[in-house]
């Protein structure tokens, strides 16, 4: 016999809209005799409730237009993350050719050319991933909702990024002065890198984050950024 937890699931079950033909029976059965049941179905309707008045209020007083703007801009930006790893791919490429003798650039480039395809191909499905998800939203609160979700992400990432960057273009820059190679030229090789990289950093610190922590503050996530 099913136990009141198993029943309490397919409570929730059914407020959600998830629950089975087969089920309904037992579960009208057991809500008949038990009590507990009884209140939990209560306080679980109550609680939907209160979760469905808050979200009609967060979707009354969003700034819709601002909302899609930032969806279609979501759409926007993965095509241009694929197009930045294309530049980026050929940029190493041409490091990489520039650094080596002559003799041996064709088939060090050769070598390499494998691993950037590679990279390339998966920035593309992620960047495909991403605007297929952002055009398929049903509905103004599930919009609002993944748009709250996407500026959380994105302000906590650029967080982590502006340092993880700097501390790259601390490295490639010492490799580029210190380095010591046969076979290339590591202050080529090294600072030729380390030139992407720096935009990416001053990117990062200069535009992307004032911009997202702005849309953060208007969104209300300043609490939840913190935390």
């Amino acid at each position: 016999m099913a136990s009141c937890e198993e029943f309490q699931v397919a409570i929730e079950k059914r407020l959600h809209g998830a629950l089975g033909e087969a089920e309904r029976a037992p579960l009208d059965e057991h809500l008949a005799r038990c009590e507990r049941c009884q209140a939990y179905e209560a306080t679980a309707r109550g609680a939907e409730a209160v979760m469905e008045a808050q979200a009609r209020e967060a979707v009354a007083q969003a700034d819709w237009e601002r909302v899609e703007r930032g969806i279609r801009g979501g759409v926007h930006a993965s095509v241009r993350m694929l197009a930045t790893q294309v530049f980026f791919a050929a940029w190493v490429a041409g490091m990489v050719w520039l650094s080596t003798p002559a003799p041996l650039r064709g088939e060090r480039l050769l070598r390499t050319m494998p691993s950037m395809v590679v990279l390339v191909v998966l920035v593309a499905f992620v960047a495909a991933y991403s605007g297929r998800r952002l055009t398929a939203l049903v509905d103004r609160g599930e919009m609002l909702e993944t748009w709250r979700q996407l500026v959380l992400a994105n302000l906590l990432w650029a967080r982590r990024m502006q340092w993880a960057t700097a501390a790259v273009v601390a490295f490639l820059l010492y490799k580029a002065f210190a380095g010591r190679a046969t076979t290339f030229d590591p202050t080529v090789f090294y600072g030729g890198l380390a030139v992407p990289v720096a935009g990416v950093w001053f990117y990062l610190r200069r535009v992307k984050l004032p911009r997202v922590a702005r849309e953060a503050r208007d969104l209300g996530l300043t609490d939840e950024a913190r935390r």
